[in-house]
């Protein structure tokens, strides 16, 4: 049975999030919880970030396992 990737991130229990800070970026959020900086534009993409350049304070992402990206 093939799952959709929408029911995957349902199912998914080790998704986290985490609320950006001020002087946060997806490349250094992407580091520090994959120890890949290029993977900011998938993490972008997962959570329907259009510009990966444009996050804010107070923006929740969602950081799925690294096998989702």
């Amino acid at each position: 049975l093939h799952l959709s990737i929408r029911r995957q991130r349902q199912m998914c229990i080790r998704d986290s999030s985490y609320t950006v800070k001020k002087g946060d970026t997806l490349w250094g959020i992407a580091r520090r919880t994959y120890g890949d900086g290029t993977l900011a534009w998938k993490l972008a993409s997962y959570n329907g970030i259009k510009n990966a350049n444009l996050i804010y304070p107070g923006q929740k992402v969602t950081l799925p396992d690294k096998s989702l990206l």
